[in-house]
Parts: structure tokens; C-alpha cells; sequence
């Protein structure tokens, strides 16, 4: 089997920045993720306020002077579509934790296409931790229900499932695992088949001496 490393993998850098935060923050991955928990727990200068966008769902200003992060999130979009706005919070906080604003003041200057799937690929792995959802096998429909996201983000986390260098991590330690379990099985079989005749053949033995008494 071909041993992938993931280590220098952006995919993998990323997704482990959204794990890592999430197990330091000690937040319960079982459920639906808390955005605004998680960025209140971060102990960062980050804050958030609703104002009318006219649609544009949210973006991201920072101060550089005073170090200070404000995301600016549509009210319309937060009555007519709640799982949209949480996706902004965790995209505007993937530009944040991946260090998107070397360069920039304000996120709607983020052009380059490179970091907008970045930050996309950190709120994904923030609001649908991967490890749950391979370990219980979940459908676009659980996903849906118990991380409180989007139909369509639900399907394109098991539609891209292949992309995903945790899921695909998860299958190289367990194919590595199964394929040791499998040649221990057969050592075992082997030794305790050597192991059951070379006991039957003592005993058979000393059942032909007529003064073995058996105990």
C-alpha cells in the first residue's frame, strides 16, 4: 500500500487548524458548532455586528493599529437564511486564523481565489467536523440535522469527501490497521493450530500408556 503524507498538504494544515481550535475550546463536536461561542472563546479581538448589506452576506473589517477584528453580517440574510450567515461567521474567521490579513484591511478585497477556498475549506471543517461524520457514516440528511448546516453544504461535504485529507487519513490508518489485524489473525490461526496438535499429540500419546491416569 502507498503511504500518503499529508503533513505539508494545505488541506490538511487547514482542517487541523479547525480541529485543533475546536479540541483547545474544548467545544462538543457531537452537535451543532456554536459559532459565536467559538469566537467569543478565542480570547481574540474579534466582535460582530448585524446592519443591512442589501444581500451581501457578511464581511470582515480590521483595525491594524488596535489589532481588532469586526465582522459585518446582513440582517436580511440572518431572517431568511440562518445556516448562511454561520458559514460567513466561520469563512470570515478562516480568513482571521489562516492569517489572510498580512495584506488586507477588509475582506471583501480578498480576491485571490486561493484564499476564498481556503477560508471555505476552515468553516467547513469547523461546522462539519470529518472525523464524526466518517466514524458514524453519516448521510447529507444526518448532516443536515445534526450540525444544523445547509442542505448544499451537507451534500458537497460527502460529495468532495475523496478531497478531504482527514477522511483520507482515516482510510490509510484503518486499511493499515485491518491489513495487520488480518496477518496477526493468521499468525495466531497458525500458532494455535501448531499449538492444538502438539497437544493432542501429547495426549494421544500418554492415552497409550495403559498407567497414564487422566486429571
Amino acid at each position: 500500500m502507498h503511504w500518503e503524507r499529508f503533513e505539508n498538504n494545505r488541506d490538511y494544515q487547514i482542517r487541523n487548524k479547525a480541529v485543533k481550535l475546536l479540541e483547545r475550546l474544548k467545544i462538543d463536536i457531537s452537535s451543532a458548532i456554536d459559532i459565536s461561542k467559538v469566537i467569543k472563546q478565542m480570547n481574540k479581538n474579534i466582535t460582530w455586528e448585524f446592519v443591512n448589506l442589501e444581500g451581501l452576506p457578511g464581511f470582515t473589517c480590521y483595525n491594524r493599529k488596535k489589532n481588532k477584528y469586526k465582522m459585518f453580517l446582513d440582517e436580511g440574510t440572518s431572517e431568511r437564511c440562518l445556516e448562511r450567515i454561520i458559514f460567513t461567521m466561520a469563512h470570515e474567521l478562516g480568513h482571521i486564523v489562516l492569517g489572510h490579513f498580512g495584506s488586507y484591511d477588509n475582506s471583501t478585497y480578498i480576491t485571490n481565489r486561493r484564499l476564498e477556498d481556503e477560508a471555505n475549506i476552515f468553516a467547513d471543517e469547523l461546522l462539519m467536523p470529518t472525523a464524526p461524520i466518517v466514524n458514524k457514516n453519516m448521510t447529507p440528511e444526518q448532516i443536515c440535522k445534526t450540525y444544523l448546516v445547509s442542505e448544499s453544504a451537507a451534500k458537497n461535504k460527502i460529495k468532495y469527501i475523496q478531497r478531504n485529507t482527514l477522511y483520507r487519513e482515516t482510510n490509510q490508518i484503518t486499511s493499515l490497521i485491518a491489513k495487520h489485524i488480518d496477518s496477526y489473525e493468521v499468525l495466531y490461526r497458525k500458532s494455535l493450530d501448531a499449538y492444538n496438535e502438539r497437544v493432542l499429540n501429547d495426549y494421544l500419546d500418554k492415552w497409550l500408556d495403559p498407567d497414564y491416569i487422566l486429571k
